[in-house]
């Protein structure tokens, strides 16, 4: 079993880990000290986190290298979003199942459209249709991944209190 514990302090293991921990903790205190001063709520930080992923995906996969480097920058400091709203959440006493669950998903689709991104941006520069049927692939596999569709349909009976009582079918 590994050990997946950050140490941001760890700086001969994993220098790159502490420097980014460093710049989001500053910039995310920042952002939060402003922030708790406005009507801006932290669900709604948090879709500036999943829109920015989505932002960057669509701009690495543009063929422009000004544009790649944006991109590049939106994905290193887009984390900062993500590390404000559970914090502006407990300061303006927002916090709630769904933020939790909207910050998941805000990271899964910065996830998906980082690799897409990726790949298109591999395939502008290599013209190798490889890459094509790489996101074509990951993509599908996303779409077909029977535990995420088990945990959305889960949530959604939870929340429509139309839970299945028999759980029996779990353990097949």
């Amino acid at each position: 079993l590994i050990n997946m514990d950050a140490d941001i302090d760890d700086w001969k293991y994993s220098p790159y880990n502490c420097i980014k921990a460093r710049i989001y903790i500053e910039l995310s205190s920042l952002l939060v000290f402003v922030l708790q001063f406005t009507r801006i709520l932290p669900n709604q930080v948090t879709l500036v986190y999943a829109i920015s992923g989505l932002l960057g995906g669509v701009l690495l996969s543009l063929n422009n290298d000004k544009l790649v480097i944006i991109a590049c920058l939106i994905f290193f400091f887009k984390g900062t979003f993500d590390w404000s709203d559970g914090l502006l959440a407990r300061i303006k006493n927002k916090t709630s199942s769904f933020g939790h669950i909207l910050d998941a998903w805000g990271s899964n689709v910065g996830y998906i459209f980082f690799v897409s991104g990726l790949s298109i941006y591999c395939f502008n520069i290599t013209n190798n249709s490889i890459y094509i049927l790489i996101v074509i692939f990951f993509l599908i596999v996303k779409t077909i991944d029977f535990k995420n569709y088990l945990y959305q349909q889960s949530f959604y009976e939870i929340l429509n209190n139309t839970q299945n009582k028999d759980t029996n079918f779990l353990k097949e």
